[in-house]
């Protein structure tokens, strides 16, 4: 059986939430970094033109929730995975993040309440169903296999989370 060795690494800190995401041992950047370089970096040979208002508007949602929590977001679930952005939003002070009607970028993430938030790929969501995207389904199945490994771990107690941050076990293979 073929698989990936994987590192969970910290990616932003805040004062209420601790981001991390997940780096491949084959890559250079880890999903969270191949995810907004393919959006923002024009010199990325996976670079997708078009995105610059969505990618905005998602890096600052997760920098308003390393701040201040999350709360006030019910995310989008995804199976064992959930997805950025949120289906909705509570009080007025996180409103202003998302600026545009309709979003078609998808950042898949893992929720660990109450303070780590692990992200990790995502892509361009173009119909109703995750399936009929490819991009966006790979990312999809990729988030939902770890997320059920991380979760998995837990259980057997060899990841914990302590004060924001993780302690254990950050290699796995999957």
């Amino acid at each position: 059986m073929q698989g990936t060795i994987f590192e969970l690494e910290e990616f932003l800190r805040g004062s209420a939430v601790t981001c991390y995401t997940v780096r491949s041992a084959k890559q250079n950047w880890s999903l969270a970094d191949q995810f907004l370089n393919s959006f923002t970096d024009p010199e990325d040979p996976m670079f997708i033109p078009g995105f610059q208002d969505e990618i905005e508007d998602l890096v600052h949602l997760v920098e308003f929730i390393a701040e201040n929590g999350m709360g006030r977001f019910i995310l989008r679930q995804e199976n064992s995975a959930h997805a950025l952005p949120p289906k909705k939003i509570f009080g007025q002070g996180a409103r202003h993040l998302m600026r545009l009607p309709t979003y078609s970028l998808r950042w898949y993430c893992m929720v660990w309440p109450p303070n780590i938030l692990i992200l990790f790929g995502g892509g361009i969501k173009r119909s109703q169903r995750n399936e009929d995207s490819p991009g966006v389904y790979s990312a999809f199945m990729l988030a939902d296999r770890i997320t059920k490994q991380i979760d998995q771990m837990i259980v057997e107690g060899s990841l914990a989370e302590h004060n924001g941050t993780l302690v254990g076990d950050l290699y796995f293979f999957t």
